[in-house]
């Protein structure tokens, strides 16, 4: 999304072409994102001077993955292959006789290491990568060029996780624990800047969506914000969102909703939206 040319006289504030302030979208975000607003200084700032999405999804990813970078990556067991001079893990017979390895006093063997080059730093690489090539950062084209600059160093400082090719399938099966909140935040990023990336008629493998595709991208994601938003303010009430409808059709009507926003104001009742 693009910004307008619409500031207050003491701090400016960037919308987008709905009208709708960036910064607006950000907390929308949060809160579909089933995250706490953060009140970081450093958040805020990038959430007021932002003129895009894009750049601001990029300035919170960098900074996020920046920190990890600071307390270490976060670590799993990856299947590797390698070539040893030894036995580790299970022997590769195929490998190894076809590359005559056993003659040199060595074998090809699978087996799993406790690494940082595992799937969920993969997806952060690959994002920053992409946010590169495909990044839309504002009319500014010095500030522009300056957040790609820092995107690009960032991806080499990544040196040794692997660039691999996203899907959101790869970022739903990523299993996360309760000590994972930043990379829970990471990877939601990740998963919006793909969804944005929408096959188009022009050149190139990808090309960023027309505002109508961003608006139905975002529709979801509205959806799951007026589901949170009172799941986390009413306290003592129950929110359920999207609650199926049930016809009395014995076969599929396409003209029949199959959900649809219902709403109770009593208190300990459930709540459907």
């Amino acid at each position: 999304m693009s910004a307008l040319n619409s500031q207050s006289p003491n701090t400016p504030v960037q919308f987008t072409e709905y009208g709708i302030p960036i910064r607006n979208l950000w907390h929308m975000l949060l809160y579909a994102w089933n995250e706490v607003p953060l009140k970081n200084d450093w958040v805020m700032m990038d959430i007021e001077s932002a003129p895009t999405l894009d750049a601001l999804l990029a300035s919170v990813l960098m900074k996020l993955i920046q920190g990890r970078l600071r307390i270490g990556l976060g670590r799993n067991y990856v299947d590797k292959e390698q070539t040893l001079q030894g036995i580790r893990g299970r022997i590769d017979f195929q490998q190894s006789l076809g590359q005559g390895t056993f003659e040199r006093g060595e074998a090809v063997c699978e087996f799993q290491a406790y690494s940082a080059n595992e799937p969920r730093n993969q997806i952060i690489r690959s994002t920053l990568a992409k946010l590169v090539q495909i990044g839309q950062f504002g009319p500014d084209v010095h500030r522009a060029n300056a957040l790609r600059h820092n995107l690009r160093r960032l991806t080499r400082d990544l040196d040794g996780i692997d660039l691999i090719e996203l899907t959101p399938d790869i970022i739903h099966r990523q299993q996360l624990g309760h000590n994972d909140r930043d990379y829970r935040l990471m990877l939601a990023i990740c998963g919006l800047i793909l969804q944005r990336q929408l096959p188009t008629e022009s050149a190139g493998r990808y090309g960023f969506p027309e505002i109508d595709r961003a608006a139905l991208v975002l529709y979801n994601a509205y959806e799951r914000f007026v589901a949170n938003f009172y799941h986390f303010h009413l306290h003592g009430w129950i929110v359920t969102a999207q609650k199926r409808l049930e016809w009395h059709e014995k076969s599929a009507n396409k003209y029949l909703p199959s959900c649809f926003p219902t709403w109770s104001c009593r208190k300990n009742h459930q709540v459907d939206c």
